[in-house]
């Protein structure tokens, strides 16, 4: 029994190392674990720590912002086109949080405050200079009219910006006399789907100022006795509840 004592204690010793080890394991701190143990990489963030608002500014159209658009008229509650009385050729320009331009005499300028695809918010801010100019009238109605503006679309070199009540203003980059020329090489999915979602009004206004025939062939579901004679520049809207759902050729 003596010759085995050595054994036993160097057996018992080896034992209590091990059971140290493992309690020191046992007491370690994870770095990976919650609260303020965790550790975090530079420029690692927590979705849930995002703010309502935080999307970042809406997406700006080049060919709207930017571009000095000549007034050609402006349809009311979709009557006639009123068309600009004596003086400078009014005009409308898109900026960064900023819609200025020439009403015939005077300046004047308006603040929007978001843009989408075709979708924009405009605030009733209007401002203008108050100069006095000899045989010119300003346009008053046009910036009455634009803080109205809900929904623009661009058709060759004009401008349609409308509302829900059949109110639009059309304007050109070129000479201002209401009648964009006609868009030959336009690409015919281009415009319909530039049509489509729009109210008839503002539909027609495109259309005319595309230069091309239009005509509703279906409304609300009641389909129209309608010229079987095909036209390859001819548009026909199907519309429901007031807006163009689709567009055909012919």
């Amino acid at each position: 029994m003596a010759g085995n004592r050595p054994i036993f204690i160097l057996l018992l010793a080896i034992a209590l190392l091990a059971v140290a080890c493992g309690a020191d394991d046992s007491n370690s701190v994870s770095t990976g674990g919650s609260g303020d143990d965790r550790v975090s990489s530079p420029g690692d963030s927590d979705p849930d720590d995002s703010e309502p608002g935080d999307e970042g500014p809406p997406t700006v159209s080049n060919d709207l912002v930017g571009t000095r658009w000549l007034v050609s008229h402006i349809v009311i509650s979709g009557g006639e086109k009123q068309t600009q009385p004596p003086g400078e050729p009014a005009t409308i320009e898109f900026d960064a949080g900023t819609i200025s331009g020439l009403l015939g005499c005077n300046q004047y300028g308006v603040s929007w405050d978001s843009i989408a695809v075709d979708q924009l918010v405009i605030s009733d801010d209007a401002r203008s200079t108050e100069m006095a100019c000899a045989g010119a009238q300003d346009w008053f109605d046009l910036t009455e009219l634009l803080v109205q503006m809900t929904d623009w679309s661009i058709a060759g070199d004009t401008l349609i910006l409308s509302d829900s009540l059949d109110n639009s203003i059309v304007a050109t980059t070129g000479n201002g006399d209401g009648e964009a020329d006609a868009q030959p090489g336009l690409v015919e999915t281009d415009l319909t789907q530039q049509l489509i979602g729009l109210t008839e009004a503002a539909a027609g206004e495109l259309a005319d100022a595309a230069g091309r025939p239009w005509r509703v062939v279906s409304r609300d579901g009641e389909d129209f006795a309608v010229t079987l004679d095909y036209s390859e520049d001819r548009l026909n809207f199907t519309v429901v509840d007031d807006k163009v759902v689709n567009v055909e050729i012919g």
